[in-house]
């Protein structure tokens, strides 16, 4: 599973000048968030949640940094962002 997020991570963390030990801290282990950055495995938004504020970037910005050429992936990724909420929001109904 190769996923463009991780490796538009790897360089927006690299231009910030951080390293994998400064952002991972208790949230993801250093193999875990290498593998993301590689596109060798992904995580869930509770995990990239903190790791984005770690490095003073939001979901937002990591989003628009991602080259808009490849669609399908940007819709991917959109949908596993609001999976989550929607589910909440239809239990909370419940």
């Amino acid at each position: 599973m190769k996923n463009g997020y991780g490796s538009t991570f790897h360089s927006m963390r690299k231009n910030k000048n951080y390293s994998l030990r400064d952002v991972s801290l208790d949230y993801i282990s250093i193999a875990q968030l290498s593998k993301f950055e590689r596109g060798d495995s992904d995580i869930t938004l509770n995990k990239l949640a903190p790791l984005l504020d770690n490095i003073t970037l939001s979901t937002s910005e990591l989003y628009l940094s991602y080259p808009l050429h490849n669609l399908k992936t940007n819709c991917l990724f959109l949908k596993k962002l609001v999976s989550p909420i929607f589910s909440a929001i239809r239990i909370n109904k419940s």
